[in-house]
């Protein structure tokens, strides 16, 4: 016999029910409400003003296109931060609908796919929005590995969460994450 296989279980528990999607949101640059969008989505604190930000800066003509996509898709990882899994999908939506080849936006509609527990939904736009490329590559394999895990794919979910921490080996949702699985070796018949 040889120990040539080996077997990933989550560990199931208040731990792996409290694994939540991260958002990915998309760059703006500049002195504006877009960007002060931008920053609410990524700062992740004092989420109304952030939303009224996002708001006022959708209302500004003088957006381009890229910058109206990006506040659109940012505006619905702060909606998506206050559990407003519905209307945060309306704005992915139209920022997809805008810009179809931001990657992350399809990661982001898959983070609020996976709260509203469509999963094989979720994976399939994380997969096409790290196709596309993303502003945070880590966020996305994230994301996956939490529907993955979510859907009881705990081998597939593993592996993605050790490339995050590959990607961005700072990025403590991933290594919590990591805590609640149990890697073994399991004896294989020789052949």
């Amino acid at each position: 016999m040889k120990f040539s296989a080996w077997m990933v279980g989550a560990a199931i528990g208040a731990a792996l029910l409290a694994a939540a999607p991260a958002n990915a949101f998309v760059v703006v640059m500049g002195n504006s409400l877009a960007h002060d969008c931008f920053i609410a989505a990524k700062a992740r604190v004092n989420l109304d003003e952030g939303l009224a930000t996002c708001n006022a800066a959708l209302t500004d003509s003088a957006l381009t296109h890229h910058d109206r996509a990006a506040t659109f898709i940012n505006r619905g990882a702060v909606k998506q931060d206050k559990g407003l899994y519905e209307s945060a999908m309306v704005d992915f939506e139209a920022g997809i609908a805008l810009e179809p080849t931001l990657g992350d936006a399809y990661v982001d509609r898959g983070a609020a796919l996976i709260r509203l527990q469509r999963y094989d939904d979720a994976i399939a736009d994380i997969n096409h929005g790290m196709e596309l490329g993303m502003s945070y590559p880590h966020i996305g394999y994230y994301d996956r590995a939490v529907a993955e895990e979510l859907k009881g794919q705990y081998k597939e979910s593993y592996f993605d969460f050790k490339h995050v921490l590959e990607l961005e080996p700072n990025f403590t949702m991933a290594s919590d994450q990591l805590k609640n699985f149990i890697v073994t070796t399991v004896k294989t018949p020789a052949t």
